[in-house]
């Protein structure tokens, strides 16, 4: 199973879902399992350092369901500060290339949300980063050069073109779209739908046919 997952790490509302996500595949027990994380810099779409400006921007009419659901799943939302996620961006890319994606995105997002820890700082991201086993000289030159800005603004326009303008926003196996946040509850009814035709389809050179079973 393919799931995309386009975040920031400052969206609350990305940290719950990707929190209720995690806990779906984990009860369902998938094993084959490829979590991509697409980065969707809130603040490149809208020039301010105001959190809940960027919010708002990012969820449109939905914004006052989300407030509503933050009041329950996450009542300390109104304490957060904005932080440039520029950096964090980066790194989240070499855990990718190093498939170290799960482990960096889990723990950054748990950083900034729950230990209230700057991830725009260049100290926090490198014990981050070298707690889920990346590389200190990676760490460093990623620091130092910022090597994937290509891939973070190549990201964004994939989700332009997707019509993907909200995060969070998780597609899964190239079809099934879920846009803002999703419950834990939700995402066990799509993700065991989804299980359930991978596992009744199999493909071999590109073709992909039903499998007969044998009652």
């Amino acid at each position: 199973m393919r799931v995309e997952f386009w975040l920031d790490y400052i969206c609350p509302i990305s940290y719950k879902t990707h929190e209720n996500l995690l806990k779906a595949i984990k009860e369902l027990n998938i094993k084959d399992v490829e979590i991509l994380y697409r980065s969707y810099r809130l603040e490149s779409r809208m020039d301010s350092k105001d959190l809940k400006a960027l919010w708002m921007f990012n969820c449109d009419d939905d914004f006052l369901n989300d407030v509503d659901i933050l009041k329950k799943e996450y009542p300390e939302y109104n304490k957060l500060q904005y932080v440039d996620t520029e950096l964090a961006h980066q790194l989240a890319h070499l855990a990718k290339k190093c498939s170290k994606q799960v482990e960096f995105n889990t723990r950054l997002l748990n950083a900034f949300f729950n230990e209230h820890l700057d991830i725009s700082d260049e100290e926090v991201l490198k014990q981050i980063a070298l707690s889920i086993g990346l590389s200190e000289l990676n760490v460093e030159e990623t620091i130092m050069n910022r090597p994937f800005k290509e891939a973070i603004c190549q990201n964004l326009e994939n989700a332009i073109l997707k019509k993907i303008d909200r995060v969070p926003h998780i597609r899964i196996n190239g079809k099934l779209n879920l846009a803002g946040y999703q419950s834990y509850e939700d995402l066990l009814v799509h993700l065991y739908t989804q299980k359930e035709q991978n596992e009744h389809n199999y493909c071999h050179g590109g073709v992909c046919r039903r499998r007969i079973t044998q009652s």
